[in-house]
């Protein structure tokens, strides 16, 4: 699942996001496009949701069991500045996904 958020939202999973994705991974690599995004910042959270539920799975004492990653790569739980992107023209990023105790 790849989630943007535009400037003024939280990167939270559990928030509105300004647009969703649901991609496919293929050989350890997944692609996604959003297409017509106005010009501004923006950020993007990725969630390898290994059991399709929609959800971050979590350890029951709090990191999650599932892949996340964010734009610019930062670690931890970034805040949308952190993660943040200007989108004027086209835009590739690369995300590395994150996975605790693997």
């Amino acid at each position: 699942m790849v989630y943007l958020y535009k400037e003024g939202q939280e990167l939270k999973l559990n928030e509105a996001k300004f647009k969703t994705l649901k991609t496919s991974i293929q050989n350890g690599n997944a692609e996604a496009r959003f297409n017509a995004i106005p010009k501004g910042n923006y950020a993007i959270l990725v969630l390898h949701d290994e059991d399709e539920n929609g959800k971050l799975k979590m350890y029951f004492f709090g990191p999650p069991k599932e892949g996340i990653g964010a734009s610019n790569n930062p670690k931890g739980h970034p805040k949308f500045d952190e993660a943040s992107f200007e989108v004027s023209k086209n835009v590739n990023l690369d995300i590395e996904m994150n996975y605790l105790f693997r």
